[in-house]
């Protein structure tokens, strides 16, 4: 049997009963938890199979695919990369690269050739000519925003056909079965305008701002009270030959009088003896939350991109910050053709026209009586002229004239009997698809391996703001730029851990072939308070240990949960032991008489 993680509460561990090493013991991972699906379209899904189990988490198996490959199953343990070395000898794993030069970005990769930029994400030159903070701070501390001629994703891969061409004999997978392989990407995607800064302090992008952001799940108060309704009994005028049952009422004296009938409906706490009552107990708890639709997630995310007048070359100034300034409007605004609107117009169609017809209308409301004449005269003379080809036709074709005058008469009742009661057009909105609407991206940090990588942003503002010193040609010498970016809609757990993972997914997967704990808690579902489970389960004065139904599970899904996060033959020593041994790997000091007490523990 392959090996299994199985899920304890408070370890993880194989399903031969050893511990998983925590980052290091490779484990399959479920793409998605809900299908039997091993793949998706770009982005979807990470491209590698296996994960480590998490440090922090026993029921998470983490990912980080923009740090490893399929080889070495994500390994995030130090000492074992091609990474740069401290001055000990000690080798850091990867992607704790040195700061990338200007050349080494317009260039695309790094001299060692372990690191190469996409061609999506272009650096020029000219970006950081007339930047005010160029060569002053490390580019490790570099902020790239960039406009697309699309919305983006966070790792900017645009599907764009099928790898083939589906027929009767090559249908190809199902749409959710679709591995990255079966799709081939936009590769020509490039941005129409970017911008550099960096964050520290003095460029007043504070980089604990920057990545800061808030996420809560919607919850509504509900409170008890008392409900009143009316009841919907029907009387004798309600219910077919209601004279027979009006008669058969009297002759059985089920008859109720005015009085019986008006107080029916009396309420004595609601202006009558009982109004200064209370209703129920006072004495309790009335008060609860209930889980409501939605996750809501904010961040918006404010960058001050600042530039100096300088002479380079035999580039005049002037002309070199309004080119600037030009390029940064393409990157935050839009040209734009005035619109004053437009009418909409929806008739009336009423049953039968106005006399004289539309010509009569009109000349009836603009005070015409001529006109009013000669609309009623036309139109009688076109029902006179009806009325005689009906003649012509009746001495012609007798029996096919009347059947066409029985049908109209047919007509003209359906129209009577349907007044009022035609039913409306049904319509519905059409249903948004998720997708991203942003066509901003940025990145933050090292490009060659981002702290930071979003899309799916759009910008909400845009202020340009010029110094009070006048350089050359008269023209002020600073020009500094402070740009809003927000996220094109809220983002889940997962969407957040993807933008720190260069836009390659989530970070946390299940293992394969087990639930999802992370996922399946009381508030992913709709409250309810249904205490239905314990009735008919007590045996004596105790209820029953059989569980049928907790809160908003059912018997048998609370019975799944609690299987698949229990204690099955867990090592919760050796796990410790495991991830006591990992302090050491990771460089965390310890006293001889800690480091004693956590392996005895």
């Amino acid at each position: 049997m392959a090996d299994k993680l199985i899920i304890g509460p408070r370890t993880s561990v194989k399903i031969d009963g050893n511990a998983a090493i925590p980052f290091s013991t490779p484990v399959p991972i479920e793409f998605h938890p809900d299908k039997d699906s091993a793949g998706g379209a770009p982005g979807s899904s990470p491209e590698l199979l296996n994960g480590v189990p998490s440090l922090f988490n026993p029921y998470a198996i983490v990912l980080f695919p923009s740090l490893g490959s399929a080889s070495d199953y994500n390994k995030i343990i130090d000492g074992g990369g091609p990474g740069p070395q401290d001055a000990n000898g000690n080798t850091f794993s990867k992607g704790f690269e040195y700061a990338p030069t200007i050349t080494s970005l317009v260039n695309g990769s790094l001299s060692n050739g372990q690191y190469a930029l996409s061609i999506k994400t272009p650096y020029n030159y000219t970006d950081f000519l007339y930047c005010k903070y160029v060569g002053k701070i490390p580019n490790n501390q570099l902020i790239t925003l960039r406009r697309y001629p699309a919305p983006t994703f966070d790792n900017l891969e645009v599907p764009s056909t099928l790898s083939f061409e589906p027929s009767e004999s090559n249908p190809g997978p199902e749409a959710n079965k679709r591995t990255k392989d079966d799709i081939k990407t936009q590769p020509e995607f490039f941005p129409i305008a970017q911008a550099v800064t960096w964050f520290g302090e003095d460029t007043g992008n504070k980089l604990s701002e920057i990545l800061s952001f808030t996420v809560n799940m919607n919850w509504k108060n509900v409170e008890a009270e008392v409900n009143t309704a009316s009841g919907n009994e029907q009387g004798s005028e309600d219910s077919p030959l209601p004279g027979v049952a009006k008669f058969l009422g009297i002759l059985t004296g089920a008859v109720n009088t005015p009085f019986a009938s008006a107080n029916s409906q009396y309420d004595p706490y609601n202006g009558g003896p009982y109004s200064h009552r209370v209703y129920g107990p006072v004495n309790v708890i009335a008060k609860t939350y209930k889980r409501d639709r939605g996750l809501d997630f904010k961040q918006a995310i404010t960058l001050n991109f600042e530039y100096s007048l300088k002479s380079i070359g035999n580039i005049n100034p002037k002309a070199a910050m309004l080119d600037l300034m030009s390029n940064l409007l393409a990157l935050t605004y839009n040209n734009a053709a005035f619109w004053g609107g437009a009418n909409r117009y929806f008739p009336q169609k009423p049953t039968y026209p106005f006399l004289g017809g539309k010509a009569g209308m009109n000349a009836w409301y603009n005070g015409d009586p001529g006109g009013f004449a000669k609309a009623v005269a036309s139109q009688v003379s076109n029902a006179a002229n009806k009325v005689g080809d009906i003649l012509a036709k009746l001495a012609e074709d007798p029996i096919s004239t009347l059947k066409d005058i029985a049908a109209g008469a047919a007509k003209l009742g359906m129209i009577e009997m349907g007044k009022g009661r035609a039913p409306s057009i049904v319509a519905m909105k059409a249903l948004l698809t998720g997708e991203p609407v942003g066509e901003w991206h940025m990145v933050i940090g090292n490009p060659f391996d981002p702290l930071l990588q979003v899309g799916n942003l759009i910008c909400t503002e845009a202020k340009f703001q010029f110094n009070d010193v006048i350089g050359a040609d008269n023209f002020p010498t600073e020009l500094k730029v402070t740009i809003t970016v927000e996220h094109g809609r809220p983002r889940d757990a997962g969407d957040i851990q993807s933008m720190f993972n260069r836009g390659n997914g989530r970070i946390y997967y299940p293992p394969k072939g087990n639930l999802d704990p992370l996922n399946n808690s009381s508030s992913t579902r709709n409250s309810t308070n249904d205490t239905s489970w314990a009735k008919g389960n007590k045996t004596g004065k105790s209820y029953s240990k059989r569980t049928s139904g907790v809160g908003v599970y059912t018997g048998s899904e609370f019975d799944e949960i609690v299987g698949s996060v229990k204690n099955v033959g867990s090592d919760i020593s050796g796990t410790a032991k495991q991830a006591w041994d990992l302090t050491d790997k990771m460089f965390l000091r310890t006293s001889a008489g800690e480091r004693g007490t956590g392996r005895s523990n």
